[in-house]
């Protein structure tokens, strides 16, 4: 079944406070439809559109990963060309207080879905098309001979 691809509306429709949109100035990074266009259309070329069963599922996941890749590319461009490459951060702690978490084995055993995990977008991405990963079982019609 051939799904509709959600459009920059959809993704400013469904993030409405999640990413400062607008027009950049020298001073403050703001994220344009030609931003989010390129994100969907990244996107689109890492998404298993036949994985998902209905255009909501469809539509939802789809609209995560590119916020997930629109994340890790406002993050890319506030360090630059020379910032450094990141992990997954599994725990992170200021003074006294400290943060953890742990992915489930099957996530940290592929490398494609753990690099998901960098952004929550993407972790949530994860979480919805894992379900579809596991034991994945198409049909084909076809005969026998006896």
């Amino acid at each position: 079944m051939a799904y509709i691809a959600p459009t920059v509306a959809d993704f400013k429709a469904w993030f409405t406070t999640d990413f400062p949109y607008g027009t950049s100035t020298a001073t403050v990074r703001k994220v344009s439809d030609a931003d989010i266009q390129a994100q969907l259309d990244y996107a689109g070329r890492w998404f298993p559109s036949d994985l998902l069963p209905g255009q909501g599922l469809y539509t939802d996941a789809y609209l995560y990963l590119t916020a997930h890749f629109l994340a890790l590319r406002m993050q890319e461009s506030a360090v630059g060309a020379f910032g450094q490459a990141v992990g997954i951060q599994t725990s992170k702690s200021v003074g006294n207080v400290s943060e953890s978490f742990e992915l489930p084995d099957f996530i940290k055993r592929n490398p494609l879905l753990s690099a998901f995990c960098q952004t929550r977008y993407g972790y949530r991405y994860v979480q919805m098309i894992a379900p579809y990963l596991i034991g994945n079982v198409s049909l084909q019609e076809g005969l026998t001979t006896p």
